[in-house]
């Protein structure tokens, strides 16, 4: 009976990730009926609903997000058990839930992962791509890469490094318009900025002045929501940009983009591994913070 009560743990958290009692049998490798079998029976053992099911979709209910948040745990520290009992620190196995920045996750992280995937062949990472502080319970995760400094405490923190800045303009624009030789020529030039997500603002430009860090606003004609579509007007000959630097580090290295003002260059806000504060260090989350701990950065 406990078996069956973590079979069906193990199916009820699946099918709360996967949306789709189809598609959780399908990764678990149950029919259908059998995994919704179990779902009903631990939802008669516990006398409440977990999820609300209707003709179009699935919803956990309160009880199932309360329900799911600890079978998570539970099913980590499952995991962690049975890899001690084999006799297998040393080996990875398992699946990774990761969380990165969208820029991070597009340019740094997704193309690295397939070599480190290759290195543990008895490893799956599920990679997920958020500009938000990790909710390492509610999402399942087990590690996340933060940009800037983490607003909240409870997490474990290892820095990576840190991502500079890169100011950057077309060679067609510069030709056109010349390079601003100091930050305070920007006035003068075609600027692009990227809204915050926060504000809905342009964001401000960092540069190091006389020693320290100043922070400017610019004049942006063209500012974007997607720093993507910024980078794509600057590559284009729409103005100056300013953008985290492995953002451009392919158009730079392209030539499509030039930097510009490096004398005035901020290095950029902390990259940072974050853990959760508690929970078991299987040996696959070592053999991910290792491989992370030596991912270069672009600079």
């Amino acid at each position: 009976m406990a078996l069956d009560r973590l079979r069906a743990m193990e199916v009820f958290a699946r099918v709360a990730e996967r949306g789709s009692f189809r598609r959780a049998a399908e990764d678990l490798r149950l029919s259908n009926a059998m995994a919704s079998t179990l779902v009903q029976g631990l939802e008669r053992h516990l006398g409440v609903r977990l999820i609300a099911r209707t003709t179009r979709r699935l919803a956990l209910t309160e009880e199932g997000e309360a329900f799911l948040a600890r079978c998570r745990e539970m099913l980590a520290v499952l995991d962690a058990a049975e890899e001690e009992a084999r006799g297998a620190r040393g080996t990875a196995r398992g699946l990774l839930r990761v969380q990165a920045p969208v820029a991070y996750a597009r340019i740094v992280l997704a193309p690295a992962l397939p070599r480190f995937l290759e290195a543990h062949p008895g490893l799956a990472v599920e990679l997920s791509s958020r500009d938000a502080f990790p909710d390492f319970v509610a999402e399942g995760l087990d590690a996340a890469v933060y940009v800037g400094d983490p607003p909240a405490a409870g997490v474990i923190m290892q820095r990576l490094g840190r991502a500079p800045l890169a100011t950057v303009a077309a060679p067609a624009y510069l030709a056109a318009h010349g390079a601003p030789a100091t930050p305070a020529d920007l006035a003068r030039h075609r600027c692009l900025g990227v809204l915050s997500r926060e504000t809905g603002r342009p964001l401000p430009w960092h540069f190091v002045e006389e020693g320290s860090l100043r922070l400017r606003d610019v004049p942006a004609r063209l500012a974007c929501h997607a720093p993507e579509a910024a980078v794509a007007a600057a590559v284009a000959g729409g103005g100056v940009l300013q953008m985290i630097s492995y953002a451009v580090a392919a158009e730079v290295a392209a030539g499509a983009l030039v930097p510009v003002l490096d004398a005035w260059r901020y290095p950029g806000p902390p990259v940072s591994l974050l853990l959760p504060a508690r929970g078991p260090r299987p040996a696959r989350l070592g053999a991910l913070v290792a491989f992370l701990r030596a991912l270069p950065l672009p600079s």
